[in-house]
């Protein structure tokens, strides 16, 4: 699936073999392995990256890199956040991301104060520096997940066993929030 994934989604020809070091506390790595989602988040993240690069928005680029863990997770749970508005979006004709994308601003907000309330000043600083970027990347997303429909059953399965992504929720939004 990774390299069918691949070949579908363009003729960008730049992918990173990177070592990140922006884990996020708590993540149950082994339950996200097989995920399809998150495997296909990576690759169309190294995609968005490759294309900075190309454009030579070298700044924007690095800052994408620095958290590229933390930031694919990010996109991961705005998907997973409200199965409902993704199955509308990608069942709507054309996988456009409407109302992912104003569930995006929503959270992305809430996620930027909480870092920063939270110390994390630099993640916070580069997040609005890449807010963008984030959103093509969940625009590539709902485009990707309208194209292979098993992605939506593994989006399904994340948003029923949520022990998975609990820890990410935790690090990005306060506790017991309520994003309307």
């Amino acid at each position: 699936m990774h390299c069918a994934l691949a070949t579908s989604l363009g003729n960008v020809g730049v992918f990173f073999t990177i070592h990140d070091f922006d884990k996020i506390p708590e993540v149950d790595e082994k339950l996200w392995s097989n995920n399809q989602i998150l495997q296909a988040t990576n690759v169309l993240f190294d995609q968005n990256v490759g294309q900075k690069y190309v454009s030579k928005n070298f700044e924007e680029a690095d800052a994408l890199l620095r958290y590229k863990t933390r930031f694919t997770y990010f996109t991961v749970m705005v998907l997973a956040d409200d199965y409902s508005l993704l199955e509308k979006d990608v069942n709507r004709g054309n996988g456009s991301c409407l109302l992912v994308c104003e569930r995006f601003d929503a959270i992305f907000n809430a996620s930027v104060g909480h870092l920063y309330s939270n110390w994390y000043y630099s993640m916070s600083t580069k997040m609005i520096q890449v807010e963008t970027s984030l959103k093509e990347l969940l625009i590539l997303a709902v485009r990707e997940i309208h194209m292979h429909p098993d992605l939506l059953e593994d989006m399904k399965w994340l948003n029923y066993y949520t022990r998975a992504l609990e820890p990410v929720r935790n690090f990005f939004l306060f506790k017991d929030i309520k994003i309307f």
